[in-house]
């Protein structure tokens, strides 16, 4: 029994019969393990799920092959097979990572490598998981598993990254291998060399060896380029091309990708890098069919005894074909057929995976609630970007660690100029995608919701639109307000600032008031003109001062003062003239002259005083009127001078 293949079940009772099924680097595998069993009423539930390990012997004895998985499907069937009826149970075997292909999932990862994420995954999941990547990798900002199974986003960022997997098998469990260099792959453990040679069947044969061997080349594209773009850096040049050196005809085919899914020049050259290694893998494959059970992806061998020389050599076995079979139940003899149809590529080749898994694109754009640490209601940055929650996501706190920085999408966004609206905290905005891509959010909208209503009621207020604020931390209440009505018959433009309110006009202002206008300052008010005020008052003009009225002017400077028990005052540093039709006082500095009709009556504060009149001049009612001077005082008169007094005294 040592030479033949063996199966290890949870049940007891059945018996290895075929084993097929195609095992891949960067692949799930999904085997077709068929075993013979005389009890067709095996519970088939103790069976799914379970591990399964097939043992296959190796020409030396000295060591097994195993094929380790677990078991995802279960079908019955009957048999006779030389007169012996049997229960065919045929049992899907992969590996510990098949809930990952049949799960769904949305989920952001932010802050982590490609490895991470992969690790992360796979060890949420229970993989067994050997690293043996020497590269390095470049830090996701924001990465995004969106309804896609889990297999297929961690296939994808590896397929982007060039990162490579196959299954490691063992006795009792297999282990999911990362490797992302050519140096990193062993031939299995007795398999270091295996030899050509043709057998008549191809299938059977006493020794283990490769019995056909096809090389195929491959015409491969001669340049990959890809660019991309970031708004950090908005005027650089992020163009990256590799020539594939061997391509027939360099530069005849050029595949040329946008976005490259980076921003960084370093990573593009990087990704280009990869793309052009993966055509390499492409460039020279070689299908081959051997009975040697050492034949594993992910394992090298040393060609021997090639029908070419020159295909001598050391090979990667990248993907294989399994058809293990025991025929002593069919046949009655113990012929066991080991057959394996492969595919190598020269180990000096680095394996780069295929990007054959599709990047999921966003159908239209989704709406999500902008979040921020506890207690801010505004959470920015210097690009105007938020943070947000989607619906979807099960796993966000709600706060600043729920996304990646989104862009504000404004209606108008110039350089240094244009509009600003930052989402406040618990606003729920749309969010759409550029390019379709879940990695790369912006937000082109903003809503209201049941617990964000308008400012204002509607459809009552339906003839309203315009701009409500709200001061930050402040009740519904604290705002500045535009708003416009446009209601038949009340029209209306309304402004409201919650404080101050600074308007800043640097040539002119025009302000046409068809009827009224009112203005109400709770406090003081300063106007502060710096060359001249002319106001035209069509009609009356009334100024109702509670206190006291000063005007000041700097030059030909007028102060009049009045107070409130009715004294007023009139002051100036020229003159200053009353003027009724035409009569007038004018004041001057040392002159005071009255004016009225024909009649005129000056004062002067020089050598002489002098008091005219046309046919009376009166100076005093009072009990004295003195006349003096320093030197002469002169009283004349044409026709008669009449001094009188009860007593004149004229001193000479």
């Amino acid at each position: 029994m040592l030479n033949r293949i063996t199966v290890q079940l949870p049940v007891e009772g059945l018996l290895f019969w075929k084993l097929t099924g195609r095992e891949a680097m960067s692949e799930s595998f999904a085997l077709t393990l068929t075993v013979l069993g005389t009890d067709a009423r095996i519970d088939r539930s103790r069976l799914l799920g379970q591990p399964v390990t097939v043992t296959i012997p190796t020409q030396n004895l000295l060591t097994s092959r195993y094929i380790n998985g677990k078991i995802t499907r279960v079908a019955v069937s009957a048999v006779e097979l030389t007169g012996t009826r049997y229960a065919v149970y045929q049992l899907t075997v992969e590996p510990d990572l098949w809930p990952m292909k049949r799960d769904r999932n949305l989920r952001i990862f932010q802050g982590q490598t490609v490895p991470q994420i992969v690790k992360t995954l796979l060890g949420e999941h229970q993989v067994n998981v050997e690293d043996k990547l020497t590269g390095s990798y470049r830090v996701w900002d924001y990465c995004v598993q969106y309804q896609e199974s889990s297999l297929d986003f961690i296939s994808r960022l590896m397929e982007l990254e060039g990162i490579a997997y196959h299954f490691s098998h063992e006795a009792d469990k297999h282990t999911l291998v990362l490797t992302d260099a050519a140096t990193q792959h062993q031939p299995f453990s007795g398999y270091e060399v295996i030899p050509y040679h043709q057998t008549p069947s191809g299938g059977s044969t006493d020794e283990e060896g490769i019995s056909q061997w096809a090389l195929e080349d491959s015409v491969t594209p001669g340049i990959y380029s890809l660019d991309d773009y970031d708004f950090r850096k908005p005027n650089a040049w992020l163009f990256q091309a590799q020539q594939n050196p061997a391509s027939p005809k360099p530069g005849s085919i050029d595949v040329y990708d946008w976005p490259g899914r980076f921003v960084d020049k370093g990573h593009g050259e990087f990704y280009a890098r990869i793309r052009q290694e993966r055509w390499q893998v492409e460039h020279q494959q070689i299908q081959a069919t051997a009975t040697a059970a050492g034949i594993a992806p992910g394992h090298t061998f040393t060609l021997t005894n090639a029908p070419f020389f020159s295909d001598n050599g050391e090979y990667l076995v990248t993907a294989a074909g399994y058809h293990f079979e025991e025929n002593r139940y069919a046949s009655g003899e113990g012929e066991t057929i080991h057959r394996t149809d492969f595919t190598v590529i020269p180990s000096a080749v680095v394996y780069r995976p295929a990007q054959s898994t599709a990047w999921p694109r966003t159908y239209g754009p989704q709406t999500a609630k902008v979040v921020g640490p506890k207690g801010e209601s505004i959470w920015t940055d210097k690009y105007g970007r938020v943070k947000v929650k989607f619906h979807w996501d099960r796993l966000a706190k709600g706060d600043d660690t729920s996304s990646c920085w989104v862009r504000v999408s404004s209606a108008w966004a110039g350089q240094g100029y244009g509009g600003v609206q930052i989402p406040r905290v618990g606003d729920e905005v749309v969010v759409d995608f550029i390019n379709g891509d879940p990695d790369r959010p912006i937000i082109t909208g903003r809503v209201y919701n049941d617990a964000s209503m308008p400012p204002w009621a509607l459809p009552a207020a339906a003839t309203q639109m315009g701009f409500y604020s709200r001061s930050k931390d402040g009740h519904k209440d604290n705002a500045n307000i535009l708003r416009f009505e446009d209601k038949a018959g009340h029209e209306q433009i309304w402004i409201h600032a919650e404080k101050n309110m600074d308007t800043d006009i640097e040539n002119s202002e025009t302000l046409d008031v068809g009827v009224d206008r009112r203005k109400n300052v709770g406090q003081d008010e300063n106007i502060t003109i710096k060359r001249n005020l002319k106001s035209e008052v069509g009609n009356n003009e009334t100024h109702n001062i509670g206190n006291k009225h000063v005007i000041n002017v700097g030059k030909d400077q007028t102060v009049l003062t009045m107070d409130k028990e009715g004294n007023a005052l009139l002051e100036s540093v020229t003159t200053i003239k009353l003027k009724v039709k035409d009569n007038y006082i004018l004041i001057a500095p040392d002159t005071i002259e009255i004016h009225v009709g024909e009649g005129n009556l000056k004062a002067e504060a020089v050598e002489q005083a002098i008091f005219k009149g046309n046919e009376l001049t009166k100076l005093g009612d009072g009990i004295n009127t003195e006349l003096k001077a320093n030197d002469t005082v002169s009283i004349t008169g044409t026709n008669l001078t009449d001094i009188k007094g009860a007593i004149v005294k004229i001193n000479s």
